[in-house]
This record gives structure tokens, sequence and C-alpha cells, in this order.
């Protein structure tokens, strides 16, 4: 995981930007809808969404800590809980992996489309939030929708209509599937022709 320092910190941006609820039929704009009350842990990290007051307004926000044996530290993302736009990002600093202490704000985040077409790239608001505290050039590719199974603590289980997303840092590379009501399930990385480092979540809990 320490060899992708820059990519971890694209994998909080989307991982914190991109928490979905249940829905019918898949829409790209669900996979940014946010469910408080759940939690989910990776061998890396552990992540909890929940209800909260930032800058004196009700907002929901989504923690991601990485492990002591990662590098430790915590990125928090805040959210509109009625549109589920980004509205600002702390981080207090993940040293191990090159990742500042910080906050930034944008004012400015736009409505997540309903429909993308596959392949097409597309902005993440929680990428511009991570560009602003670690400068890097990064193409956000929307693969499509895809039904996964993981082998959780309680049981496999198969999850429907996830949003993949592909992130990519000059030959670097890290795949996302984000899954309705719960936000990324899993994430592969690689650099150039080196091997996939999968991190898919181990266990998760809902309606806490």
């Amino acid at each position: 995981m320490k060899r992708f320092p820059n990519l971890l910190l694209l994998a909080i941006a989307l991982a914190v930007d991109a928490a979905a609820a249940a829905t019918p039929a898949p829409s790209f704009a669900s996979c940014f809808v946010l469910q408080p009350g759940v939690e989910l842990s990776t061998s890396a990290s552990h992540t909890r969404i929940e209800s909260a007051r930032y800058d004196n307004r009700d907002v929901i926000a989504v923690s991601v800590t990485l492990s002591d044996e990662h590098g430790g530290g915590t990125v928090v993302q805040y959210h509109d809980p009625g549109t589920y736009r980004p509205i600002a990002l702390e981080s207090t600093g993940m040293h191990g992996l090159g990742i500042p202490a910080g906050e930034v704000r944008i004012p400015d985040a736009e409505p997540y489309p309903d429909h993308v077409a596959r392949g097409t790239k597309v902005q993440s608001t929680g990428m511009r939030l991570a560009q602003r505290l670690l400068p890097f050039d990064a193409t956000i590719t929307f693969v499509g929708f895809a039904t996964i199974e993981l082998p959780l603590a309680a049981g496999p289980r198969t999850f429907e209509h996830t949003c993949h997303l592909q992130v990519s840092v000059d030959d670097a590379r890290v795949d996302y599937w984000c899954a309705s009501g719960l936000g990324v399930i899993r994430a592969d990385f690689a650099t150039g022709d080196g091997p996939v480092q999968s991190n898919p979540v181990t266990s998760i809990s809902e309606g806490i």
C-alpha cells in the first residue's frame, strides 16, 4: 500500500465521495447518496458514515481511518444532507503516506448526473478536494455497473448494480466498486505491469 501514496488519497477521496442508497435501478447519481449509520472495515482502513455538525450546519460526515500498520491518520469529508454534495474535507495527516494535515472547502460542487455512459471521463468533487491537499494529475473513468461477490466475515454477499470507477495517475491505477448504501466495497491497486493488490471490505455494519 505504501507504494501508492497519491492513489491512496484518491482512494480516500472516492471512498468518501461514493456511498450509495438503495435504488431499484442503477444510476450514476445514486452512487453518491449517503446513508448514515454504516461502518465498513478492510485490512487497511475503517470507514464510518454518520450525521454530524460542521460549520454550524447539519451534515453527513464520512471518515476514513488508516490502521497503524498503514501509517495511521484520518480523513473526514462533509456532505450536504440534502444534495449529498461534498462541502469540505479535513485530514489529520497520514504522514507515513505523505498525506499532509489540512482542511479544504468547496462551495461550488455541481449536482451528480443521473446517467453517464460507460467509458466516460468523470470529475469527482472528492477528487477536487483531494487535489487541493496534494497536487497531481488524475483521470477518472466510469467503467460501468457490475455485480460482484465478497467473502465477508459474516459470509459471502453479492452486490448488484455497483458503480465501477477507475482512477489513473501516471502509470498507476486503482479500480473501485461502489455498492448501494455502503460506498466503496473493493479497491484494486496496480502500477504498470505489476501485480494487482486488492483491498476489499471484510466486514459491514448497518443501522448503527
